[in-house]
C-alpha cells in the first residue's frame, strides 16, 4: 500500500510538472504577443484553487491531475474589458500563432536541458560498458562474448558507459542486425561481434541487452527474493520475501543469474528448486512447462536484492557548466531523434504496438526513479518531457501538433479551413487519442 501511495504520488509530481512547463511555453509567447488569455489550467473537474491576474486571466488548478490547458482569446469570447483590450488569435499571423503553438512541446525540451544541465554539474553515476556475465546458450554465448569484454562501440559510435551502449543500441534496435565492437582490455584492440537482430522479440520494458544474453554490472543480484508478483508462479507454489534461492537442479546458486542460467539450461520435465527459509532447506517441484510459458520475464515472477556494485566499474559524469550546456542540448537533440524515431517505427508496424507504455507505467517508473534519488529522478522527468515534447508535436488534431497541420494548410490554402473541417478532425482526433490510451493502458495491466 505504501509503495502504492509513494508511486502515485510522484506520478501526481511528475505531470503537475511537466503540464505547468508546457502549458506555460504556450502561455509566455501569447502574453509577449499580447494576445488575451482567458485561462491557464492545470487539471480538469471540480477547481480546488482559482485566481484572477490584473490582466484578466484566470489561473485554476482541478482535481484531476491529467493535463492542462490554456485558452486564448477568440473573436465570439464574451470577457472583461481588459481582455478586449488584447489581440485576438485568429488575427494574428501565420507565424505568430505557429510559434504560440509550438512554445508547448518547446517549453518541455529546455526543460529537460535545464535538468540534464543540472544532473552533468552534480555528477552522474554511471557504469563501465563492460559484460559483467553472460547468459548460457543465449545469443552472445554463441558469439563467443564473455566476462569482461569491453563494448567500445556499437554500429561504429564509441560507448563509453553502459547508458550510452543502450541508447545507441536502442536507436537501431529495429535493423536486420548490428555490430559489437569488445576487446579483451581497453588497450586491445577491437573484435567485431556481429548480432543478427531479425529473431528476436524484444519488449522495451525489459532490458534489451538481456535477451542477448549480455549482463551488465548494475544487473548484480543476490539469491535472496525481494519480492514476488502478484499471479506468478513464486506465488502459486508459496515462495516468500526472504527466501534464499539455495540450489537448481543439484547445482549451487549465488545470485539471480546463476538461477536464470540453471533455468535456460533445463532439459528435464520439471526443475528441482531449493531454498532456505529460516535456516530450513525446502524443496519444490516445479513444472518446467509453467515455467517455461509463463509471461513472467524472470521465470517465476521474482525479483531479488541488489548487491552493491564494485567501484571498479564505476565512474561519474562530471563537467564544468559550459559543457554541461553543450552535452544537454546534444543528449536532448538526440533523444529527441531516438523518439520519433521510435514512434515512426510503431506506426509503420516495425515496432509492436504492445511496447506502448501509459500512465501506470509512468507511475511506477517514476517511483522507482525517486527511490534511487533526486539525480535519477531527474534524468526520468527529463526523457518524460522529450517524450511528452515530441509526441504533442504529432499530426493529430486535437494535439498541437495538428493545429501546426491546420496552419500549414492554411498557408498553402491562402484561407482558413473551415469550421466543419475542424469540427469532424477534431472528433477524428479525439477518437485516436483514446484508442491509443487504451491501448498504453491495456499494456501497462499486462506488464503490472
Amino acid at each position: 500500500m505504501l509503495n502504492l501511495i509513494w508511486n502515485f504520488s510522484f506520478f501526481i509530481i511528475t505531470l503537475g510538472i511537466l503540464v505547468t512547463i508546457h502549458e506555460l511555453g504556450h502561455f509566455l509567447v501569447a502574453r509577449f504577443y499580447n494576445i488575451g488569455i482567458l485561462k491557464f489550467s492545470i487539471g480538469f473537474g471540480k477547481i480546488l484553487w482559482s485566481r484572477k491576474d490584473r490582466y484578466g486571466t484566470k489561473f485554476s488548478i482541478g482535481i484531476i491531475p491529467l493535463g492542462g490547458y490554456v485558452k486564448i482569446l477568440e473573436k465570439d469570447d464574451k470577457s472583461s474589458k481588459i481582455i478586449i483590450k488584447k489581440k485576438i488569435f485568429s488575427e494574428q499571423s501565420i507565424f505568430k500563432r505557429s510559434l504560440i503553438i509550438f512554445s508547448g512541446s518547446f517549453a518541455n525540451f529546455l526543460l529537460a536541458i535545464f535538468l540534464y544541465c543540472v544532473i552533468y554539474v552534480h555528477g552522474l553515476d554511471n557504469v563501465r560498458p563492460i559484460v559483467s556475465n553472460v547468459i548460457t546458450n543465449s545469443v552472445a554465448d554463441q558469439l563467443n562474448i564473455i566476462p569482461g569484454m569491453i563494448i567500445k562501440s556499437v554500429d561504429g559510435v564509441n560507448t563509453p558507459d553502459w547508458n550510452s551502449v543502450r541508447m545507441i543500441f536502442l536507436h537501431n534496435i529495429n535493423n536486420k542486425s548490428l555490430d559489437l565492437c569488445v576487446s579483451k582490455s581497453y588497450d586491445t584492440n577491437c573484435i567485431i561481434k556481429h548480432i543478427s537482430l531479425n529473431k528476436l522479440n524484444f519488449d522495451y520494458h525489459y532490458d534489451p541487452f538481456l535477451y542477448l544474453g549480455i549482463v551488465e554490472p548494475n544487473f548484480n543480484f543476490s539469491n535472496i527474493i525481494s519480492y514476488i508478483e502478484s499471479g506468478s508462479i513464486a506465488e502459486l507454489f508459496k515462495l516468500r520475501i526472504g527466501d534464499i534461492l539455495y540450489e537448481v537442479n543439484n547445482v549451487r546458486i549465488t545470485g539471480l543469474i546463476d538461477f536464470i542460467n540453471q533455468i535456460i539450461c533445463n532439459k528435464n520435465s520439471s526443475i528441482k528448486l531449493v531454498i532456505i527459509r529460516n535456516n530450513i532447506k525446502h524443496i519444490f517441484r516445479l513444472p518446467f512447462k509453467l515455467i517455461k510459458n509463463n509471461k513472467f520475464k524472470n521465470f517465476l515472477g521474482i525479483y531479488t536484492e541488489k548487491n552493491v556494485l564494485s567501484n571498479d566499474y564505476k565512474i561519474v559524469d562530471k563537467y564544468n557548466i559550459f559543457f554541461s550546456i553543450k552535452k544537454s542540448i546534444l543528449n536532448t537533440i538526440y533523444i529527441i531523434r531516438l523518439t520519433i524515431n521510435l514512434l515512426l517505427k510503431t506506426i509503420f508496424g516495425e515496432f509492436k504496438v504492445s511496447n506502448l507504455s501509459g500512465p501506470i507505467f509512468i507511475a511506477k517508473s517514476s517511483g522507482v526513479s525517486a527511490r534511487y534519488g533526486i539525480i535519477y529522478y531527474l534524468r526520468f522527468l527529463a526523457l518524460i518531457s522529450i517524450n511528452i515534447g515530441v509526441i504533442n508535436l504529432f499530426p493529430i488534431p486535437i494535439l498541437d501538433g495538428g493545429y501546426l497541420l491546420f496552419l500549414l494548410i492554411e498557408k498553402l490554402k491562402g484561407k482558413p479551413l473551415s469550421e466543419k473541417f475542424h469540427f469532424y478532425s477534431y472528433r477524428i482526433g479525439s477518437i485516436l487519442l483514446i484508442i491509443l490510451m487504451i491501448i498504453a493502458l491495456f499494456n501497462d495491466l499486462s506488464h503490472f
